[in-house]
């Protein structure tokens, strides 16, 4: 009898897969790495289950960093499976390679990364095997039915994997030679990137700004008028221009404002009573920066921990994917908008959800507005499925539900409409204008479902306006003037950043590359969050409170590094190249060489830039392993080799011995001379004080209580009393 063949299904993600499982074939077995059933075999990929290789893997001559050795480019780019899931990676590998599985579906999560999380897999495994491609934008039962449904070869995505292949390369060529570069010419570990480093000069630019403001005092005239009726009210002198808008509202000085305070009472007239109407949209629908930043704004939330609570709530169901850089729903989608409302009903926004069901013309009237097809790339906007949650969620988890389903209703709710009233008030002798306002909300619209957005241009007037007309004659009976003094630009939050990211573009006077910039920005919605996390691991930004900070080391990088590493144009001209080769437009090759180029140049400028010796920070001083040559990192308690991540070198050099903290003059003689001299202070378990020299041999330190005999003692092991032992290599604390 033939055996019956399976089809594997691999997903990025355990819950993934037990969700497509439970909808697919309901009762598989269950097995540490995979989920069977009779024809389909379910497993997952953890992330990325491989990285590229780090430069020594190439020539272990790499493992010390040599100006010489720079541009390191490699004819082709090799992977090392990840220590920690290197079981996980051949048991997958295995799988793909069973005799009974006949075609392998692509279920990582839909979008660049995911696709090459799964190409990376199966080039390990020297898949030859038919793949499809499985795109999901909701975990639902409904939606992983209709996806497993509409399935297309794996060919058809090549040009994504493509972009994500070579996005992977650029940034492991610049990284590498632009980091090792700047490191070893300025004798400090520097880490330099093509979006973190453009990132790092928006928040220092910003700090320049602060640090070379000067406040500066102004005036601002204010003037109550009194009309025959004897009703009051004020307004601000103001200057308008030929189109009739504000010139001017204040003055330098005390003596400027007095030239326009006249005797009292005087004459004025009424030139323009003008009532309006100003309508106010619901927002678009968010994708994920919208949603970080919100929850920044509110909650304190970092995009991290934002993004790790959304990825939580779409493996659970509750939404569509999160990592989206649209704000626009498919025609195809919107047949579905019904059913999610109905399902918000179950929830304690039922009274909300029944008013948007009966609104659903009102959606429809918004047009192109929330539903348009040439809006949506990858994924749509972050909306609610039709499956709410059940149980209680996390206070994070809770939260980013809610929010992300007021913005769902609001979009199915009229504007809010604000009567606008303004008065233009001249004195009848001196032509000087006053405008008063006055703005109030007439009708809640969507804002019902959330207060709106402080805008201090668009505030409701506490003052009310009398009824004028054009033309009414009036007096003025006070002048009142208000010193004020003008603010230095505001730190940037996590909010505000993620913001400016996004809008990068606009700072772009290329056409061409203004366009890219519209949906690229610095770095993509998935990206942005780590980008920022990093630039605060390797200390180049600090968080004070809801603020980012530049710390010194990120000042001095910036001035550091080229134009062509810190100017947004860079990353613009990057993403516009990867769209094309996405979209097919433009050859792997051909962006490859460019690519090429431009690390020669990076690496080029460094060269002959000259060396600024006051920008070198000793603590962070670039020393080699003395194992393996590899560059040391500092942290808090000493120095470790970069390699022991990943368990190559287990060197660690504590800074403080025998209850005696080395100075960084100290460390830094031991590092690169291998011995100090003699170095008062330390103590011995018995609490009595000692002085010897410490010699650094084969990555073990030791005393030397006499540098003039042979006779040495090595530094006394202990493994919970970092203050007393210094540390031999292989030895983990």
């Amino acid at each position: 009898m033939e055996a019956l063949m399976k089809t594997l299904v691999i997903a990025e993600k355990p819950s993934v897969a037990r969700d497509l499982a439970h909808v697919l074939r309901p009762g598989t077995r269950k097995s540490p790495d995979r989920l069977e059933a009779e024809d389909m075999v379910f497993t997952w990929a953890l992330g990325h289950l491989l990285s590229l290789e780090d430069a020594e893997g190439y020539d272990p001559r790499y493992r010390v960093w040599r100006l010489e050795d720079l541009p390191i480019i490699p004819a082709e780019m090799k992977y090392r499976a990840l220590k920690a899931t290197t079981g996980h990676l051949k048991a997958v590998a295995a799988l793909m390679k069973r005799a009974d599985i006949d075609v392998v579906v692509n279920a990582c999560d839909a979008g660049r990364e995911g696709e090459l999380i799964f190409r990376e897999i199966s080039r390990f495994a020297g898949l030859r095997k038919p793949v499809q491609r499985l795109w999901l934008s909701e975990t639902t039962p409904e939606a992983i039915k209709r996806a497993y449904a509409a399935m297309l070869p794996q060919a058809h995505y090549d040009n994504l994997a493509a972009a994500a292949f070579l996005r992977q390369e650029a940034d492991w060529l610049v990284g590498i030679n632009a980091s090792r570069v700047f490191s070893v010419r300025h004798k400090q570990r520097l880490s330099v990137g093509r979006v973190q480093t453009p990132t790092l000069a928006l928040l220092v630019a910003r700090e320049k700004e602060i640090e070379n403001f000067t406040p500066q005092t102004f005036y601002q005239l204010h003037a109550t008028f009194e009309t025959t009726k004897q009703a009051q009210y004020r307004g601000m002198w103001v200057l308008l221009n030929d189109q009739g808008e504000v010139a001017q509202d204040r003055f330098q000085t005390r003596e400027e404002v007095a030239q326009h305070q006249y005797p009292l009472p005087r004459q004025a007239v009424v030139r323009q009573a003008q009532k309006s109407t100003e309508r106010e949209l619901p927002p678009l629908l968010p994708n994920l920066s919208d949603i970080q930043r919100e929850a920044n704004r509110l909650w304190g939330l970092t995009a991290a921990k934002t993004l790790a609570a959304l990825q939580g709530l779409y493996e659970k169901g509750y939404i569509s994917y999160p990592r989206t850089e649209s704000r626009h729903l498919t025609k195809s989608l919107a047949g579905s908008l019904g059913s999610r409302l109905k399902a918000l009903e179950a929830t304690d926004l039922a009274p909300q959800a029944q008013q948007a069901l009966q609104n659903l013309e009102q959606f429809r009237h918004y047009g192109k507005r929330y539903v348009d097809d040439a809006k949506v790339t990858d994924h749509h906007a972050m909306i609610v499925t039709t499956k709410v949650p059940a149980g209680r969620l996390g206070s994070s988890e809770e939260s980013l539900y809610r929010l992300i389903a007021r913005h769902f209703l609001a979009a199915f709710f009229p504007p809010a409409l604000f009567s606008v009233y303004t008065v233009l008030s001249e004195d009848v002798e001196r032509g000087d204008m006053f405008r008063s306002t006055q703005r109030q909300r007439q009708e809640e619209g969507f804002q019902v479902l959330f207060p709106p957005a402080q805008d201090p241009n668009k505030k409701e007037s506490t003052d009310q306006l009398p009824s004028l007309h054009e033309g009414e004659r009036v007096t003025i009976v006070q002048y009142d003037v208000h010193e004020g003094v003008t603010k230095p630009p505001v730190r940037y939050t996590e909010a505000a950043l993620l913001g400016a990211m996004e809008r990068a573009g606009k700072k772009i006077d290329d056409p061409a590359l203004k366009d890219a910039m519209k949906t690229a920005g610095l770095g993509t919605a998935a990206t942005r969050a780590a980008i920022i996390e990093r630039l605060i691991t390797v200390g180049y930004v600090k968080r004070e409170k809801k603020q980012l900070v530049p710390t010194d080391k990120g000042k001095t990088l910036v001035t550091l590094v080229p134009d062509l590493l810190t100017q947004v144009t860079l990353t613009a001209q990057w993403e516009d190249g990867l769209r094309a080769v996405e979209e097919g437009r433009a050859a792997v090759q051909e962006f490859r060489q460019a690519i090429h180029g431009f690390t020669r140049d990076v690496v080029e400028q460094a060269r002959s830039a000259p060396v600024n010796e006051f920008a070198v920070l000793d603590e962070e001083a670039l020393y080699p392993c003395p194992l393996c040559a590899s560059p040391l990192q500092k942290f808090s308690k000493g120095y470790r080799c970069t390699k022991q991540k990943d368990t190559q070198c287990a060197f660690i050099l504590w800074t403080t011995i025998a209850s005696k903290t080395l100075t960084p003059r100290q460390v830094q003689t031991l590092l690169t001379k291998g011995r100090t001299g003699t170095i008062r202070g330390f103590k011995s378990k018995a609490g009595k004080s000692f002085q010897a020299a410490l010699v650094l041999e084969n990555g073990t330190v030791r005393f030397d209580f006499d540098q003039e005999s042979a006779t040495a003692k090595k530094v006394p092991r202990k493994r919970k009393a970092p203050s007393t032992v210094t540390k031999k290599a292989g030895t983990k604390r």
